[in-house]
């Protein structure tokens, strides 16, 4: 008997992953390409070393000459504002070889603007019983979107 394997070759498109800037506590999705380069069926799994990523779809098979698209998603929860790098953040492990990706985030620090900065209520007489003025405040999270 006679049994031929054939290789499978593991690509992938990205060094590293890009998520760009995100607000705090707020989750970013990115996406990356593997491609089986080789003549067998290629298998594998992927793992995020770091817990607040995840990828989908964890285990693949992808068949010779083809692609696979995976979705990988960071959550900022527990993350500290600034520039976030991580060189070894998710391993693709397979029987076409192994890559590492690195990932980048930047987490913005939450901004508190006040409309308007500044209330008038105008002249308001303290004597007459039931006397008083309303005025509106808004209070919102301008992180992110240049405040």
């Amino acid at each position: 008997m006679r049994v031929t394997i054939l290789p499978s070759v593991l690509q992938v498109d990205v060094p590293s992953l890009d998520f760009g800037q995100v607000g705090l506590g707020e989750a970013a999705q990115t996406t990356f390409t593997l491609t089986n380069k080789g003549r067998g069926l290629l298998m594998g799994r992927i793992r995020c070393r770091v817990s607040w990523l995840t990828a989908s779809p964890e285990q693949f098979q992808v068949p010779a000459g083809e692609s696979l698209q995976l979705v990988v998603q960071a959550d900022s929860q527990t993350l500290v504002p600034g520039d976030v790098t991580h060189d070894w953040a998710l391993m693709v492990e397979s029987n076409g070889g192994h890559a590492i990706l690195g990932v980048r985030i930047k987490v913005l620090s939450p901004h508190l603007k006040l409309d308007p900065a500044l209330i008038d209520l105008g002249a308001l007489d303290l004597i007459q019983p039931g006397a008083g003025k309303k005025a509106e405040l808004m209070v919102r999270n301008g992180a992110g979107l240049g405040y």
